[in-house]
């Protein structure tokens, strides 16, 4: 199974027969990422992952790409050399395909609805030996909304935004850094980025770095206070504190009990 032995996800999914001599489906499910990176190991080399963000966003890193994934997307992710989450969280569908095809969806990947021809996904669709799951899929691809031109471009500056907090998320952000690039306001940011995101940008940062903070402490023997700093966060006294209030246990109880 895909996420089996994943870290920071709860799944549940079925396996199906397929066939191996022409394009099929070997796993369906749903999924629910925690507020983490997830490393999703190179599968076949035909293999590739559907991935349904119903809510909540996602940063995917694939070979030398990184893209961002918002709410009520769909993206397809060849397996080949495996896919790294660098920050999931929320709920979807997802399957895995076998044999899948050489399609234009498959050679451009990592792309939205918005941004893909239709007749790309029919091309995809058509290759499927499964009518079940093709009927699936196409109901999912046709149910999903269409983004209008306004909505299309703050999507596309929620995504820059976020790929830049990520980038410093060890560094000092301010708004000045994001909003000076485009025509938007610091209060018009502040309440896009709420829409699409559910927080504000920095309720937003501060979570990312006490998240990241958590994985540093969990998988490294660093110092509390270079954990601190690599999470972007100055201070280590407002670390312990933010910390604390944020997952009920200090750094220190947190790591002795991730040993």
């Amino acid at each position: 199974m895909l996420f089996n032995n994943v870290n920071s996800i709860h799944y549940e999914s079925t396996l199906l027969k397929v066939r191996d001599d022409a394009f099929s489906i070997r796993e369906i499910g749903t999924f629910h990422f925690e507020n983490a990176a997830v490393q999703i190991k190179a599968q076949g080399k035909n293999d590739c992952l559907l991935l349904y963000l119903r809510s909540g966003h996602a940063i995917v890193k694939h070979s030398k790409s990184e893209k961002v994934i918002l709410s009520n997307e769909v993206v397809l992710i060849p397996l080949e050399n495996g896919v790294h989450f660098l920050y999931a969280q929320g709920s979807g569908d997802f399957l895995v395909g076998t044999n899948c095809p050489q399609t234009e969806l498959m050679r451009n990947h990592l792309r939205v609805p918005s941004q893909v021809d239709p007749r790309h996904f029919d091309e995809f669709l058509l290759s499927c030996q499964d009518p079940m799951v093709t009927e699936s899929l196409a109901k999912l691809l046709k149910a999903l909304p269409v983004n209008t031109n306004r909505d299309a471009k703050q999507r596309d500056f929620i995504r820059n935004a976020l790929l830049f907090m990520d980038k410093n998320i060890s560094k000092r952000i301010v708004l000045d850094d994001i909003t000076d690039t485009i025509d938007y306001s610091k209060f018009h940011f502040i309440r896009v980025f709420d829409e699409y995101i559910g927080q504000t940008p920095h309720q937003y940062i501060c979570d990312r770095r006490l998240f990241l903070a958590r994985e540093l402490l969990a998988e490294t023997d660093l110092p509390i206070s270079e954990v601190a700093l690599r999470s972007g966060i100055r201070f280590t006294s407002n670390f312990y504190s933010h910390f604390k209030r944020k997952f009920k246990k200090t750094p220190k109880d947190f790591r002795d009990q991730s040993e």
